[in-house]
């Protein structure tokens, strides 16, 4: 047991020392107008968002240290595939501009091309997500595409700030090329601390919506049963999932979400709503 304590301090040892060279990824808080709009929210009660129902975090058996144990030394079998899954490698900067397509890179992280528009959702093309240099390490599959393969995007899709989903080093090498950014209500600050034009971002509650100027495809930010942070500070920033609507198509971008009656209750509205989020 002192040797697994041992270890676990020392990984967040040298993870804090790490993160103190680069506190540019470690984002900023909410804060001014920003933080005004959050405290409006009806999503956010107490000093925090909140879930649409009580969620706990980890098992009422499982602490804090059983959870580090079983990510560091994990002794169940077969938590990754046995072989490497099968990549179909697309030259996404010369697409038919017609074709709509989507491509997924692993975990949360996917290109669509829909209605003539190029969406990037949660992209992650570093081979760590997180702060320490060393571990986790992403999906394989991300790594046979890099920044250099994606093309000039109309919308870049954040579902909530964890480092598996905005990664610093990704975003920062493509934000001279993304038009709009589309995050859920608090990650701009963050965006904004890493030079992104403020102009360029719209953030959302959960029911908000967004169209292009054409009215050909609309954004539907919708809650999600998760939490967000990026350092020890937890749920000052909105975590969503989406609905992208385009002619006959229907996407949802799940954002981690955990099952809650959200699910159902939108598809009902859905069907009732003949096909149309409202």
């Amino acid at each position: 047991m002192g040797k697994f304590i041992f270890t676990v301090l020392l990984l967040w040892g040298l993870g804090w020392g790490y993160m103190q060279f680069t506190s540019k990824a470690l984002g900023k808080l909410p804060q001014g107008e920003r933080l005004e709009r959050i405290q409006k929210s009806q999503n956010y009660r107490g000093g925090a968002f909140q879930n649409q129902h009580f969620t706990i975090l980890l098992s009422k058996d499982k602490d804090n240290a059983y959870t580090w144990a079983s990510l560091l030394f994990p002794d169940e079998e077969r938590l990754v595939p046995s072989s490497s899954l099968p990549v179909i490698e697309t030259d996404l900067r010369h697409l038919n501009p017609e074709e709509d397509i989507l491509v997924w890179f692993g975990h949360s992280s996917y290109f669509i091309q829909l209605a003539g528009k190029k969406i990037l959702i949660d992209p992650l093309f570093s081979e760590i997500s997180s702060p320490i240099p060393f571990f986790p390490k992403s999906f394989e599959m991300q790594h046979k595409y890099d920044v250099e393969h994606i093309p000039d995007l109309d919308y870049l899709i954040i579902t909530h700030d964890h480092w598996d989903h905005l990664d610093y080093e990704t975003v920062i090498q493509m934000k001279h090329r993304i038009k709009k950014v589309i995050c859920p209500l608090g990650v701009g600050e963050t965006l904004e601390y890493w030079g992104f034009d403020k102009e360029k971002i719209t953030e959302m509650d959960w029911d908000d919506y967004v169209s292009d100027d054409d009215d050909k495809l609309y954004i539907y930010c919708l809650p999600a049963r998760h939490f967000s942070g990026r350092t020890t500070t937890k749920n000052q920033t909105l975590w969503a999932s989406y609905v992208i609507r385009a002619d006959e198509y229907r996407i949802f971008i799940s954002g981690d979400t955990g099952y809650d009656d959200h699910l159902l209750i939108r598809l009902k509205k859905y069907r009732k709503n003949s096909g149309r989020w409202i």
